[in-house]
């Protein structure tokens, strides 16, 4: 992740601002997923899913985020309130920027309140980083 938030960084001065985002989602699972989004490079937002946006806007909302699952966002800074969107904690991009942290925030957010676990498949979209560099060595 860390590898790939440095590509969306140094990319983004040429680059569509709908496409700095990063987001992490369980192969099995899609709306499960905790998100980062550049505004523009000097702020980042988080979101961690609601099911808020499950549905269309016309239709009654189905899925809610279990007591657990939003007792574990709020002790990690997320907002707990979830009747306009889904769960959020902003902080401004320092420079230059602990990716570490935010990558670990999102595990955190995952492991905590969506059950991530050793042998669960995540996946990975980013538009400006569609696949890791050479740097990054996969873990086995």
């Amino acid at each position: 992740m860390v590898d790939r938030f440095e590509q969306i960084y140094n990319a983004a001065p040429h680059s569509h601002p709908q496409n700095l985002f990063l987001i992490v989602y369980f192969a099995a699972r899609p709306h499960d997923y905790v998100q980062c989004v550049f505004d523009p490079l000097t702020y980042m937002f988080r979101e961690a899913a609601s099911g808020f946006y499950d549905n269309v806007a016309s239709e009654p909302r189905t899925r809610h985020s279990p007591a657990t699952a939003i007792a574990a966002l709020g002790r990690l800074g997320f907002s707990t309130d979830d009747s306009a969107g889904n769960f959020r904690i902003g902080f401004e991009v320092k420079e230059p920027p602990d990716f570490n942290t935010v990558a670990d925030l999102i595990l955190q957010a995952l492991h905590d309140a969506f059950d991530a676990r050793a042998g669960v498949t995540l996946l990975i979209e980013a538009p400006l980083a569609p696949r890791p560099t050479g740097r990054c060595v996969p873990v086995s």
